[in-house]
């Protein structure tokens, strides 16, 4: 345990000598925490990416390591690699950018697209008869999320002029909607 905590306080001041002989030390747990999150859809470099991983986190165990906390370092290092992976793997699977290519790819139905669009075109030319035509040019501005001191400058009218007509427009669609 002394040797771990003298290798330790080397690590944590920075001895990249030290981290080697502590990796060298933990490599059999290091291997252990590698095996046991290895799936078998991952390559070669995935698996290399986690005994990278792995090794970061023996890191960051040695440099945030407390002697006085009734544990040894190899629970301690286990504990942090155990929990590094499992955020890992959390991150992973709620990636909206990764996309598995395996999978096969198929192409939506459109029937329910394009009923969609039909939908919204017969409630756009609803909303386009129930209101004037300067409520309507308004209205769309706001679809386009522009200010009301934008929608003004844009119409060539007072931001008075666009808060008034946003209210008429609220109230004439709160009554088409019920």
């Amino acid at each position: 345990m002394n040797s771990d905590l003298s290798l330790i306080k080397r690590v944590s001041g920075g001895d990249e000598e030290a981290f080697s002989e502590l990796s060298a030390k933990y490599a059999a747990l290091v291997r252990s925490m590698v095996n046991k999150f290895t799936r078998e859809s991952m390559t070669y470099e995935d698996i290399e990416d986690l005994g990278q991983e792995a090794q970061m986190l023996l890191l960051k165990a040695a440099r945030t390591y407390d002697s006085e906390s009734g544990l040894t370092f190899g629970l301690y290092a286990r504990i942090c690699m155990r929990n590094g992976f499992v955020s890992l793997e959390r991150k992973r699977n709620k990636d909206p950018k990764k996309v598995d290519l395996s999978e096969e790819i198929s192409v939506p139905d459109t029937t329910d697209y394009i009923n969609e669009l039909e939908s919204a075109g017969a409630l756009l030319e609803k909303i386009r008869t129930c209101l004037s035509e300067k409520e309507f040019d308004v209205f769309k501005c706001l679809t386009l999320d522009m200010s009301h001191s934008d929608i003004a400058q844009r119409l060539g009218t007072t931001v008075k002029s666009v808060e008034n007509t946003v209210y008429r427009i609220k109230k004439k669609l709160g009554a088409l909607l019920l």
